[in-house]
């Protein structure tokens, strides 16, 4: 890229006109498929959870996994016997899911917003707005804390 410069007489400033140039990036690194950090990761196995588009994976309390998929169905996996069993349905989209120590689990549902499920896959809603406006996005959770978008007037 050229680099032209005009100096102003009047006030003694130097200007820099740019030239625009195309930039080239370098080739890309062989994509391995691994990094320095995964590489001594194994997949002992995979899980079929018997659904579509597993956002979030957790351990419940009772040391089952738990999943949330594409059409709202919350599913418990016995990874000793492979057996799958639906606690519920949200009615949504559960996108992060967070065990509590009371056997149910929050859950952060696209399109209801935050969510509490218990252990029989009876469903409440806590938090479905803020300051009268709906959450339109809550995507993951922690006891603690709640990650949402939702709509700005």
């Amino acid at each position: 890229m050229a680099d032209v410069q005009v100096r102003s007489k009047s006030l003694g400033l130097t200007r820099h006109l740019l030239k625009p140039g195309r930039w080239t990036p370098p080739k890309a690194p062989v994509d391995e498929g691994r990094t320095g950090v995964t590489r001594r990761l194994v997949v002992a196995r995979r899980v079929a959870t018997g659904g579509h588009g597993p956002e979030d994976v957790i351990f419940d309390q009772r040391g089952g996994l738990l999943a949330g998929l594409g059409d709202g169905s919350v599913v418990r996996l016995d990874l000793a016997t492979g057996g799958r069993t639906t606690v519920g349905n949200t009615g949504g989209r559960p996108l992060g899911l967070e065990p509590s120590g009371d056997g149910s689990v929050l859950i952060c549902d696209r399109d209801r917003g935050l969510l509490r499920m218990a252990a029989d896959g009876a469903v409440e809603v806590l938090v479905d707005a803020v300051a009268g406006q709906p959450l339109t996005f809550a995507s993951s959770s922690r006891l603690d804390r709640l990650w949402c978008i939702g709509r700005h007037p």
